[in-house]
């Protein structure tokens, strides 16, 4: 039987809490007129393996470097990446909506906070 799978890609992001975090994204693909939701979320509750309930933590700042050439930048700053607690479940995602409004989700993953 075939499946057909419609999931983001998964990156996973470990850091040094209190550091500047700073990740380039490149998509390989015109993003001009897109519009974007990028979050952090703690885990409050999960059932089956599924995240059920979350809590809203921190949107990233998002630095167009070029659009038409799918080009971005996502960062926290240290006073951000300082507030976030060690040891708590955290995780993340990249939307985006095109033009005629299709919605993905394209990215996601977990979100690490270590101490140094």
């Amino acid at each position: 039987m075939a499946t057909y799978s419609v999931l983001p890609d998964t990156l996973d992001i470990v850091f040094i809490q209190g550091d500047e975090l700073s990740i380039e994204l490149d998509f390989d693909q015109d993003l001009t007129g897109y519009t974007f939701e990028h979050k952090i979320v703690q885990v409050t509750a999960v059932s089956g393996g599924n995240v059920t309930a979350w809590t809203d933590v921190y949107t990233f700042t998002r630095t167009d470097i070029d659009l038409s050439q799918g080009r971005m930048n996502l960062s926290l700053q240290e006073e951000q990446t300082q507030a976030l607690t060690l040891g708590l479940a955290y995780r993340w995602w990249f939307r985006w909506k095109a033009p005629g409004d299709i919605r993905r989700t394209v990215l996601s993953g977990s979100l690490s906070v270590q101490s140094p």
